[in-house]
């Protein structure tokens, strides 16, 4: 039964199987992803039936995480009770280079973004670049978190980079996966997660 309803609902075009109901909590500094609406301070892709009560398990990573840093809006749960806000995706957003992104998430209590697990790397509901907290430490140095966990070679596109050039990673959203191919002084959108970890 529950498969015959998933398949009418996939042919009537109202499902979305990246986002799911009730999946985000929104209000309060946090937006909704593109094709859902806040309502009861739940994301919902409908307007029927009920959310978990609060408390449940939508989005609970989030609830304890500090406010947004500015210019910061649609937050999301990771695995491992992590949370990641996205920044400066609005016209005139306020991008930032690789330093001053990691300052701008610092300086809220946040830190660039760590996507250390294949479920991190595929929550993040954005087909945008981003810059994350990956770098090259040293020189020629290896691919590393901004917390000095080495990054997996399965995280990037293509083949891990060479340890020299670019010394800055961002995110691919339509990849999911991480490039080094951008610049360090250029400016772009940028990814901050919680909680910040040494």
């Amino acid at each position: 039964m529950v498969i015959r309803v998933l398949a009418l609902a996939l042919l009537a075009g109202c499902y979305d199987p990246g986002i799911e109901d009730c999946q985000f909590r929104c209000g309060a500094g946090m937006d909704c992803p593109d094709g859902t609406h806040c309502m009861g301070g739940f994301c919902r892709t409908t307007t029927s039936g009920q959310c978990p009560a609060a408390g449940g398990d939508a989005n609970d990573a989030c609830i304890g995480a500090p406010a947004s840093p500015p210019n910061c809006s649609t937050r999301f749960a990771l695995e491992g009770n992590a949370c990641a806000v996205l920044c400066a995706l609005t016209s005139g957003g306020d991008e930032r280079d690789f330093g001053q992104a990691t300052q701008a998430c610092n300086n809220g209590g946040w830190q660039l973004g760590i996507l250390d697990t294949p479920g991190k790397l595929s929550a993040i509901m954005t087909s945008q670049g981003l810059w994350i907290g990956a770098t090259r430490i040293g020189t020629p140095g290896a691919w590393m978190w901004l917390d000095g966990t080495p990054i997996d070679s399965n995280a990037w596109v293509g083949a891990t980079p060479p340890l020299t050039g670019s010394s800055c990673a961002s995110y691919e959203g339509s990849l999911k996966r991480l490039n080094n191919s951008t610049n360090c002084g250029d400016s772009d959108k940028y990814l901050c997660t919680f909680p910040k970890r040494p």
